[in-house]
């Protein structure tokens, strides 16, 4: 009886952590879906430098959050979706001429190529 009721207890909080995860899942995502555009809009019209690099900062976490939780869920279509998005933010930081990224933040143009390139080893 010991054995079944710590196995019971195994499965209930593994349930509940999943549950968890797909909840915050759930909400990375509408906070993403929900900012995209306006950060595509403010990217393109921010001209401080500085800004920039604290736009794509914030970006980028949501980003890595939810890449986590993706991988985490075993959720590979989102994983993909949001591998892509990664991409697309990074690609427009990298070919926009007047970018300076801020070494601080990670976000020189040097590290957002490796930042690239990990992510199709992924």
């Amino acid at each position: 009886m010991g054995k079944w009721r710590s196995h019971l207890v195994q499965e209930t909080i593994v349930r509940k952590d999943r549950y968890e995860t797909e909840e915050a899942l759930w909400f990375y995502e509408g906070m993403q879906s929900a900012t995209e555009g306006e950060f595509q809009d403010a990217f393109d019209q921010e001209a401080d430098n500085s800004a920039l690099n604290m736009m794509l900062k914030e970006r980028d976490e949501v980003l890595d959050k939810l890449i986590e939780l993706c991988l985490q869920l075993g959720e590979h279509a989102n994983l993909t979706n949001c591998q892509n998005d990664k991409l697309g933010t990074v690609q427009k930081s990298l070919v926009r001429v007047d970018f300076v990224g801020a070494k601080g933040y990670d976000y020189d143009k040097a590290t957002l190529k490796s930042k690239v390139e990990q992510l199709y080893q992924m």
